[in-house]
């Protein structure tokens, strides 16, 4: 038998093990609130800046996010297409001017707060991160020492009602030119060999630049085909140009005109003009396809011209299962996701666009209403815009203070891995677009 003091030892054990269960289910019932669950993590709105709740509840700060979010994709996009807005905008934009620091030397910048429509502040504190004193102000001016790499500064709001809002933005140093050495001449910027298959895309323009574009994207640029982004006059125009002086270069056409008396008004937006070695295949559904496959591509095409109704939708639901049976697909649409130009009307019911593209692993989503080039992130999936040969008065991004260059898109779209898009500077064809014509963000898209 065991002795009294052994008998004691084992009753305070067993108290012990008791207590410290009953601690740790309280602790655990706490955790999960009131109702059994889990409590959410804070908010964080990723728009301009990285937003959250007050700094002194959470003990953090949200970084922003990198300009470059390929690798990072957002998907802050309106939940509800018909409120009109994108949720998860940030409450505040801050604006940098000059956008970027200068490597090595001291940088004068404008900093300025720019709240959201319907959002009052009354004090704003930035602090830079360099080792100097706060400063208080809507707007301020501040020189950052000589720098090496990005900086990060941040953002206190107040509210009038006392609470406070911490941001934080993300100032990238400017990436140099690489400089040739013993004064040797830089080698001139050429056009990659394609990765995968390379469609060329064309907005209007006049007849004998066109017989120059079909001409390069047959020889020397090598394209699988060309994407013509327009009307039935650019198409006609093509099919005489390759009838003539190009004969193997399927030609498809995106009709992005506005739907009016004649044929653009029941035709599908998607459709092959000349494909006389039949390299594309069309799948026909139900005695009408805006499905086609180009060397493993599903181009798969939703009518955005006009309104988008619930039919349309389920369609492109359809179209988009099946084109999952090949190695890559991109969704056409006429009007973007979300606007690129000042004013610009984005595609009806364009969150639900986006959910199916985002749901069928489309790789990317084409534009060409907007006569802008661009390409970039709209939230999960990426985005491309096809800009205009003949560009007449300003193209400019929005929230950019440069008119865009009139050009043509080439883009590769290989099995896996990222998409490689250029946009080739009018009238030589031999550049592609700066970042002065390619901002890193324009409204919800990131490049």
């Amino acid at each position: 038998m065991a002795s009294p003091s052994t008998r004691r030892i084992a009753q305070i054990s067993s108290h012990i093990l008791v207590a410290c269960g009953a601690v740790v289910l309280v602790v655990w019932l706490q955790g999960r609130g009131d109702d059994g669950q889990q409590d959410p993590p804070p908010d964080i709105a990723d728009a301009d800046v990285t937003a959250h709740a007050p700094a002194e509840q959470t003990g953090t700060v949200a970084r922003a996010a990198d300009t470059t979010i390929a690798a990072v994709p957002t998907t802050d996009a309106d939940s509800s297409e018909e409120a009109g807005g994108l949720a998860g905008q940030a409450p505040i934009r801050i604006i940098a001017t000059p956008e970027v620091l200068r490597v090595w030397h001291l940088t004068d910048m404008k900093l300025r707060a720019e709240p959201a429509q319907g959002e009052q502040f009354t004090d704003f504190t930035w602090h830079f991160g360099d080792g100097s004193e706060p400063v208080r102000g809507v707007e301020v001016d501040h020189t950052f020492p000589e720098s090496v790499a990005d900086r990060h500064i941040t953002l206190q709001a107040r509210r009038a009602d006392g609470t406070k809002l911490v941001l934080s933005r993300r100032l990238p140093i400017e990436r140099l030119a690489v400089v040739p050495l013993d004064g040797e001449e830089a080698p001139a910027w050429k056009l990659p060999r394609p990765r995968g298959r390379r469609l060329v895309a064309i907005g209007p323009c006049d007849s004998k630049t066109l017989e120059r574009l079909l001409v390069a994207a047959a020889g020397p640029w090598r394209a699988d085909g060309v994407l013509l982004v327009g009307d039935a006059q650019l198409a006609d125009r093509a099919r005489i140009i390759v009838d003539s002086r190009v004969q193997a270069l399927p030609l498809l056409l995106f009709d992005v005109g506005p739907t009016g008396a004649g044929l653009s008004k029941n035709a599908t937006p998607l459709r092959v003009i000349r494909d006389p070695a039949g390299e594309v295949k069309s799948l026909v559904r139900g005695g009408r396809s805006d499905v086609h496959i180009l060397s493993g591509l599903a181009l798969v095409a939703i009518d955005t011209r006009d309104e988008v109704d619930n039919v349309a939708l389920r369609r492109l639901r359809a179209d988009l299962e099946v084109a999952t049976a090949f190695a890559a697909t991109a969704l056409l649409s006429a009007r973007p996701l979300s606007p690129l130009r000042d004013g610009e009307a984005p595609a009806a019911l364009a969150y639900r666009i986006y959910e199916q593209a985002l749901r069928q692993r489309v790789r990317f989503v084409l534009s060409g209403r907007s006569r802008l080039a661009y390409d970039a992130r709209y939230g999960g999936v990426g985005a491309i815009s096809v800009g205009s040969v003949n560009q007449e008065g300003c193209h400019r991004p929005m929230g950019s203070d440069h008119c865009q260059a009139p050009s043509v898109s080439v883009v590769d779209i290989p099995d896996a891995g990222g998409l490689r898009a250029w946009h080739l500077r009018a009238p030589e064809f031999e550049r592609r677009l700066d970042h002065a014509d390619l901002p890193a963000e324009v409204g919800k898209y990131r490049r």
